[in-house]
């Protein structure tokens, strides 16, 4: 019984302090990438702003003075597992980088995008799953947040803020 329950009291332990040490670990790693990426996207827009790709015109249509938002087009699929936006909640103290897909191996790393919702900032609902024990927590504290809180979340497109509207409980599965 003694092994049995040492046993258990380990697992448990690994669930929620060893998972949290490799979350942050992953988080730091995702954070990195996606600043790199966001420098890139950047960069790129520059040029082609500037002209300096050899085009001239904002789009680089040789004069065209056609614009077009990048926060109406929808942004192309980023591969699972890979930071596609940054999510803060200043209420709780979150500023977690947010990757493409929400199984197992994806929210290991983090919170997670569902695929078959829009991205941040796009006309419709966006899903974030996160974890609430294991896996760093991410989402421990999210039943402290109020109506009218801010959370902020920053994609290739820009930063997008959004009101806390309503708080419920969401069961597994639902």
């Amino acid at each position: 019984m003694a092994l049995v329950g040492a046993l258990l009291f380990a697992f448990v332990g690994y669930v929620v302090m060893g998972s949290a040490l490799m979350q942050r670990r992953s988080q730091t790693l995702l954070l990195a990438q996606f600043r790199a990426q966001l420098s890139a996207h950047h960069d790129d827009a520059a040029r082609a702003a500037s002209g300096s790709d050899g085009q001239s015109g904002l789009l680089g249509g040789g004069g065209s003075t056609a614009t077009t938002s990048t926060f109406d087009a929808a942004p192309p699929r980023a591969p699972v597992g890979s930071p596609v936006a940054l999510l803060q909640i200043p209420r709780i103290g979150s500023n977690l980088v947010v990757v493409e897909g929400v199984g197992i191996d994806q929210l290991r790393d983090g919170p997670g995008h569902a695929r078959n919702t829009v991205m941040p900032g796009q006309p419709g609902n966006t899903g974030i799953a996160g974890a609430r024990l294991a896996n760093g927590a991410p989402f421990r504290h999210l039943d402290s947040l109020r109506n009218g809180d801010l959370i902020v979340a920053t994609t290739l497109q820009g930063a997008f803020r959004y009101e806390v509207a309503r708080v419920a409980v969401v069961h597994h599965g639902d």
